[in-house]
């Protein structure tokens, strides 16, 4: 069975947040009319242009930003972890800059793939899937971070594990993920249970949050 809708707020820690008005960008994938995904964003959208319900920074956007991510690890990763998108300007036949058109987000069919696949973490049990994607395809940013954020922060999973091929490796990738849970304010002031505790499990292989949920690592050459 999947894991229930949340209820309500909770109790939040009053932080210093930089306002969401102040992200990089909003621009929105160019999926196509009619593409079911737009389904997902449509929260993005709610509110006049200068005052989008998501950007608040009050438990209306809270609620907004929780609940229209609870099931789309797409709309997480736009919303929370937008600094590590790259927005793309389409170009003019000669190479350079298209000024007529504005720039957007853009996602390959393997992102989409793996947004889709994560949603089935929502559901107990095991599952299998092997994915293949040349060097530079987002594979780390998206499985040692993005994704296991989005779950962890849900709910979804309480315990995530992740291998690369050398312990160097692994390690420098859960600190990228350890980085989100000490500086990103924005995920923390929506989900403060994700913070890290004083005294808690947080070590080069493994970092533990508040509410128990954790991610632990090591290279292949460390357990071979």
């Amino acid at each position: 069975q999947g894991t229930p809708r949340p209820a309500g707020l909770g109790r939040r820690r009053v932080v210093s947040v930089q306002p969401v008005s102040a992200m990089p960008f909003e621009v929105l994938p160019p999926f196509p009319p009619g593409d079911p995904r737009w389904g997902e964003l449509a929260f993005l959208r709610m509110g006049p242009p200068d005052d989008r319900v998501w950007r608040r920074m009050d438990k209306f956007g809270t609620r907004c930003r929780r609940l229209g991510t609870y099931e789309s690890p797409l709309a997480f990763a736009f919303v929370y972890l937008s600094r590590g998108l790259k927005p793309v300007q389409p170009l003019l036949p000669d190479g350079t800059p298209d000024p007529a058109v504005a720039p957007s987000v853009s996602f390959s069919e393997f992102h989409l793939a793996l947004f889709e696949e994560a949603k089935h973490w929502m559901r107990r049990g095991s599952r299998r899937a092997g994915v293949i994607a040349p060097r530079g395809a987002g594979k780390s940013t998206l499985m040692y971070q993005d994704l296991p954020l989005w779950a962890l922060a849900h709910g979804h999973r309480n315990y995530f594990i992740g291998y690369a091929h050398s312990n160097d490796q692994a390690v420098k990738m859960l600190d990228k993920l350890r980085r989100h849970l000490v500086h990103n304010k924005l995920l923390l002031f929506d989900f403060p249970e994700l913070r890290i505790p004083k005294g808690g499990r947080n070590n080069s292989q493994e970092v533990e949050t508040e509410s128990g949920r954790s991610f632990t690592t090591s290279g292949i050459d460390k357990i071979s």
